[in-house]
Formats: structure tokens, C-alpha cells, sequence
């Protein structure tokens, strides 16, 4: 049984070094790159810590893009280049190719409409999809007091997303139209 144990054991950390990369980069100001959220590759430098932050989310784009919500600019790439300026972005989530869903938060009042909504963003666009606090205010489903502050959100697809509300206390199904169900 030791021996199987050994085995195992020494197989695992094996696969775990073989899975390891060694991929190296080339300096982040001296090369230009393609994103998944449609800028060309001549519009953007990467720019090494152009971060304006805070950073509230991460997320993997189809093309193994790393992507950035970065609170005080928009939606970044990971070395900080912005690809879509949407400020007060507090998450995101990957649709396809060139898209993702994004959330926009509270800006320190989430008792008052300061901005939180969920935007859909494509092609270097963010097209707003539901004022979230509209929503809050016009159905406060937790009966308590009015506030809305949308930290994360999963994409169904192209056609829906999931947005969690911590202040308003409830899960939110925002299809494409704008149109939104508990």
C-alpha cells in the first residue's frame, strides 16, 4: 500500500511540473498585441502598470485573453492597457468572442443611483443594459432599505447574465433587452 502510495504520489507531482510553464514575455512597452474585445492591434501598446485601479475582477476571454475590470478606467487587458473605458466597472464575465458582460457598482452611496447597472460590452462599445438601481428601487425585494450594489455577474451567453446584488440581498436575471427577473 506504501508503494501504491509512493506512486501516486510521485505521478501527481510529475503532472503537476509537466503542466508548469516556462513561457517567458517579452517587456510589456515594446510590443503590441490583438484583444478580445475588438481594438485593433496598432491602437494598443502594452503599457506596463497603467492600471488606475483599485482592480475588482479578473476574467479568461475565449482567446485566453486576461481581462481586468479595473474600477477607476474601465475594462483592461493584464498589462493594463484599457480596451473599453467604463469606470466604476466592479466585474465581469466573458460572453463569446469580443464580448462580456460588466458591472457597475455604487461609487461608495449605494442608497442612491450613482451608476449601478449591468452593461453589455463589444467590439471596444459598452452599451448600457438595466440601471440596477431603477430595479431595486421600483421592487426592493428584500423589503429593506433601497440600495444597490452589483459586485459579480455570470453570463448565460449572449442572451442573459446573472448580476448578485449585495446591497440590495438578491440574485438578478437581466436578459439583452434590459428585462429583469429575481
Amino acid at each position: 500500500m506504501k508503494n501504491l502510495s509512493f506512486a501516486v504520489s510521485t505521478l501527481l507531482a510529475f503532472l503537476i511540473l509537466l503542466g508548469c510553464s516556462s513561457e517567458t514575455f517579452e517587456s510589456p512597452s515594446q510590443t503590441t498585441y490583438k484583444t478580445s474585445l475588438g481594438k485593433s492591434e496598432s491602437s494598443l501598446k502594452k503599457r506596463e502598470g497603467a492600471f488606475i485601479g483599485p482592480l475588482f475582477d479578473l476574467e479568461t476571454a475565449p482567446n485566453q485573453d486576461i481581462l481586468v475590470a479595473d474600477v477607476g478606467a474601465g475594462v483592461s487587458n493584464r498589462f493594463g492597457a484599457l480596451l473599453m473605458s467604463l469606470p466604476g466597472v466592479t466585474n465581469i464575465s466573458a460572453i463569446g468572442a469580443g464580448s462580456v458582460w460588466a458591472t457597475t457598482g455604487p461609487g461608495g452611496d449605494a442608497t442612491a443611483d450613482t451608476g449601478q447597472a449591468l452593461y453589455r460590452v463589444s467590439n471596444g462599445r459598452a452599451r448600457l443594459i438595466a440601471n440596477l438601481f431603477d430595479f431595486e428601487a421600483a421592487n426592493n425585494p428584500d423589503g429593506q432599505v433601497i440600495e444597490s450594489n452589483p459586485y459579480s455577474v455570470v453570463s448565460l451567453g449572449g442572451n442573459a447574465a446573472i448580476v448578485a446584488d449585495a446591497a440590495g440581498n438578491d440574485l438578478l436575471r437581466v436578459d439583452n433587452q434590459g428585462n429583469i427577473s429575481l
